[in-house]
This record gives structure tokens, sequence and C-alpha cells, in this order.
């Protein structure tokens, strides 16, 4: 479960990104994937969320040994 501060800091506009060079959309798709375990980057783009810079966070996710998911594709 994603956590509750991280949700109150984005709703309330607070920017909760430790030295990040990723956008808040991006960052939120990293810490999201990271909670699952797998990269929720399709999902999210299918609610019509994109990467404001998907090398960047592909970069990240690579970093964080955060592997794509052929279930999350289909």
């Amino acid at each position: 479960m994603f956590h509750r501060k991280e949700n109150l800091y984005w709703n309330a506009g607070y920017d909760n990104r430790p030295n990040s060079n990723l956008s808040r959309n991006d960052y939120r798709t990293l810490h999201l994937s990271i909670a699952a375990g797998v990269d929720l980057t399709p999902l999210i783009e299918f609610w019509g969320v994109h990467p404001d810079n998907l090398v960047d966070l592909t970069a990240a996710l690579k970093s964080k040994n955060v592997k794509c998911s052929k279930k999350i594709l289909d």
C-alpha cells in the first residue's frame, strides 16, 4: 500500500523527493513501483499519466533493481 504520508504531501503540493532529478509524477511512479516490486509505468500510463522523462525514470527504476512484469504489460 502506498504510504499515507507521501499521499498527504502530494495533495498538499509539497515536494518530498530526496535529491531527485525526477518530476513529481515520475517520482511517484518510481515510489509506487518500488512498493509493488515491479515497474508500474505501463499501468500508470494506461490511466493517462505518462512519464515526464522516460529515460530518467527508466534509469531510476534500474538503479533500484525494479524490473518489468509481463502481467503488468498484458
